[in-house]
């Protein structure tokens, strides 16, 4: 069964085969909030304002970065949509990935299945 947040932060692209790929994540959750600021959604999660942050949208390292490290300081997860951990990542502006910021390792995991179909 799939770890239920309380909160969750997301961002969504358009893409529909992404959007649909999220639905029982979104369905899953008690609330959902949009900030519109990655950095800001992953360091709420960091405090534990929030159990989970999804930004599916594609993202840089470069936008990304100060706020991973943040999270993980208080015991937080980030990983990419698979599950592929952010660390071996270069600052390449071209280069994008989508992420999956959680308070704990049955959130991922379960946002990890649904995301990627593993």
């Amino acid at each position: 069964p799939m770890r239920k947040p309380y909160l969750l932060f997301v961002e969504l692209p358009v893409k529909k085969e992404v959007m649909e790929k999220a639905k029982p994540l979104l369905a899953a959750a008690d609330r959902t909030r949009v900030l519109g600021s990655l950095a800001l959604a992953m360091t709420y999660t960091a405090s534990g304002a929030a159990d989970m942050f999804l930004h599916l949208k594609s993202s840089r390292v470069i936008d990304f970065a100060g706020a991973k490290i943040i999270l993980e300081e208080a015991g937080g997860l980030v990983c990419d949509e698979n599950g592929a951990p952010l660390d071996s990542q270069t600052v390449d502006l071209g280069r994008k990935t989508m992420i999956i910021a959680a308070r704990g390792k049955a959130l991922r995991d379960s946002a990890i299945k649904v995301l990627s179909g593993k």
